[in-house]
């Protein structure tokens, strides 16, 4: 515990981080909140995450879906991984396999001498393309502007992508690798190619980085390292300068897991036997959000849990979800940041279609959780379950049973699956009727 601290101390005061202005808990410094209608999701502006496939999938089998999805949540979040790591594997599309009609390059093209095709700054305008590809096979407005996300991590979530494609390393396989973003080549390479995507895209929103606070706890225990947390710091900094360098306009953020950062992250910053429950939380989100958001421009956030988990357990005291979430209402007052909140994912997981009344039932809480916020956009979490997910006997099939089970070294999740907006045979699922109001 001391240890973390005092890294983290070490940390902010090396980012030119403020001396930590929280030890006033009393009530002057948590007075009570108003009461607050629920955040009326419908009437936000919504968009929704697209990974490769998905897009290009649903305008052939089912324009009419796409379209209504495409104008609902017209704002595309692309999440792209550092290295596709699927593309050496199923080629140009991964989360559905390519329409017979629909030109797709074979797992060949990101093989041997290809190998560079399956880069972020290749895959990201491959993405590009095939939503344009999307918008006019389907008609109507289609999306009508696009962020993007660096997904740094692999499928599995348990260190880093290999970043320059030696996915055959067996240091790739499990666990941490010996590499980082202490190693300069990483460091540079990942920076060059950011700088390219901002430069040539130009996206509304870039997200650095989906879910760093796994860097410093995971759903199970400790974090990866906390090591790498600070050299992510850095780097985030030099990314968010080469970005609004590349492209004014674009508002940089790094993804934070709100749910396993309140859970997980924060009672590491309690002090002895510390029952104050909202000061442990003012204490961790000083040290770790506000800085990202320093150095950024937005509050970047993903929400992903079940509609009636139980409340939030801190070793040292108990804060409610609902509590959890009003805590961002007090972000102005307590570090005069006028930083916008962006969800930039929001979902729940399932791992069978009969959890898509959930799903629903998860918005309905998040609406809740959320009162008196005022975030600046929202996005469900993907736009199409994986294909072979909605199999008349529940058994999984397809693109998702490759890319989540044992057999292959991805072993995503099956959760990730069932993500979408809409089901793999192209209906509308419970979220998605949900957010257009039905």
């Amino acid at each position: 515990m001391r240890r973390f601290l005092l890294a983290l101390g070490l940390l902010a005061a090396a980012c030119g981080g403020d001396d930590n202005n929280s030890e006033d808990t009393g009530p002057d410094r948590y007075p009570a909140l108003a009461a607050a209608e629920p955040f009326d999701l419908v009437g936000a502006e919504l968009g929704v995450g697209i990974r490769s496939g998905e897009s290009i999938a649903s305008a052939f089998f089912a324009p009419n879906i796409y379209q209504e999805v495409s104008s609902t949540l017209p704002h595309a979040m692309l999440h792209v991984q550092a290295y596709d790591e699927g593309a050496p594997t199923f080629g140009e599309y991964l989360a559905y396999a390519a329409p017979p009609d629909a030109m797709a390059r074979p797992a060949t093209q990101f093989l041997g001498a290809n190998a560079d095709n399956a880069r972020f700054e290749r895959r990201v305008p491959d993405l590009y393309d095939e939503i344009d590809a999307a918008d006019a096979e389907a008609g109507g407005d289609g999306f009508k502007s696009r962020s993007v996300v660096l997904n740094m991590w692999r499928l599995r979530k348990d260190w880093w992508v290999r970043w320059d494609g030696n996915l055959g390393d067996t240091s790739n396989i499990k666990g941490k690798g010996p590499y980082g973003l202490n190693r300069r080549n990483m460091y540079d390479d990942v920076l060059d190619q950011i700088e390219t995507v901002a430069a040539a895209q130009k996206p509304r929103y870039f997200i650095v980085g989906d879910e760093i606070d796994l860097l410093l706890a995971s759903d199970n225990g400790e974090g990866f390292s906390l090591a790498e947390f600070a050299n992510f710091m850095q780097f985030y900094r030099a990314a968010a300068d080469r970005i609004h360098e590349a492209s004014p306009n674009t508002k940089v953020g790094a993804g934070i897991n709100w749910d396993r950062f309140v859970a997980r992250v924060a009672p590491q910053y309690a002090i002895g036997s510390e029952t104050r429950n909202l000061a442990v939380l003012d204490r961790a989100v000083e040290a770790v959000i506000m800085p990202i958001a320093e150095y950024g421009d937005i509050v970047a956030l993903k929400s992903y849990r079940g509609p009636d988990e139980a409340d939030i357990e801190f070793p040292v005291a108990n804060l409610s979800v609902t509590e959890s979430y009003q805590f961002l209402r007090r972000l102005p007052e307590l570090y005069g940041s006028d930083a916008p909140i962006v969800f930039y994912s929001i979902g729940s997981p399932v791992t069978t279609a009969v959890g898509y009344l959930a799903q629903r039932n998860y918005l309905e809480s998040f609406s809740t959780w959320t009162a008196g916020l005022s975030p600046e956009f929202v996005g469900w979490r993907f736009m199409l379950n994986f294909d072979g997910t909605d199999t008349a006997n529940q058994v999984v099939s397809s693109r998702c049973e490759a890319f989540t089970t044992s057999d292959r070294a991805f072993e995503m999740p099956l959760s990730a699956c069932f993500d979408g907006a809409v089901t793999s045979v192209f209906s509308t699922k419970d979220p998605f009727k949900y957010l257009a109001g039905e």
